[in-house]
């Protein structure tokens, strides 16, 4: 199983509805100053057996400058992604290094930004290896329904971005940004 192939499907579904969606590596440089509609991070658990651990978790910055968007757009992963797929959230397990995570202080303060880590490697494994679609499906949901929370219209994507363009990670962990073109004449 590899993040980035989860990951991918998430993008190339919202693509397919006609996002305008970009995928980095988790350090990369195009992270400072980032402004998007929604910008997510997606991570897998620990692959350790934690007596039946399961579920999922996400979090926005601790010291959000628009922390009443970023709870709607919490509200919205906890809501579709557990109901996609099944797993409840493990917000007990939730970290400082969660919520101080390095990309919210990269990215536009402006930009809602969370980070969510999809399931347990070890006994959420199955779902994770087993049903791709499913977890994409949960994150695709989510991110449509935050954005409809802020009344963001579906848009075409921007002349500048090629469907099928997405840089290759170098790392296991996943930046990803959902976004639509900032002005209706920059559609095709």
């Amino acid at each position: 199983m590899t993040l980035e192939r989860r990951t991918r499907r998430a993008v190339e579904a919202l693509r397919e509805r006609g996002y305008w969606v970009d995928m980095f590596p988790e350090f990369a440089p195009e992270l400072y100053g980032y402004r998007a509609d929604a910008f997510l991070s997606i991570h897998v658990d620990s692959c350790v057996d934690w007596q039946g651990t399961t579920g999922f978790k996400a979090a926005r910055a601790s010291n959000s400058a628009i922390p009443t968007i970023e709870d709607q757009f919490l509200a919205c992963l906890y809501d579709r992604y557990a109901a996609v797929t099944g797993l409840e959230p493990h917000d007990g397990s939730i970290t400082h290094n969660m919520r101080g995570y390095h990309a919210f202080y990269k990215v536009d303060p402006s930009t809602p930004a969370l980070i969510v880590e999809i399931g347990f490697l070890y006994y959420d494994r199955e779902m994770l290896t087993e049903q791709p679609e499913r977890v994409a499906r949960g994150l695709v949901e989510s991110v449509e329904c935050f954005l409809a929370t802020q009344g963001k219209q579906l848009s075409k994507l921007s002349p500048t971005s090629a469907p099928g363009e997405m840089s290759t990670p170098e790392r296991g962990e996943v930046e990803s940004r959902y976004v639509r073109p900032p002005s209706p004449s920059r559609s095709p």
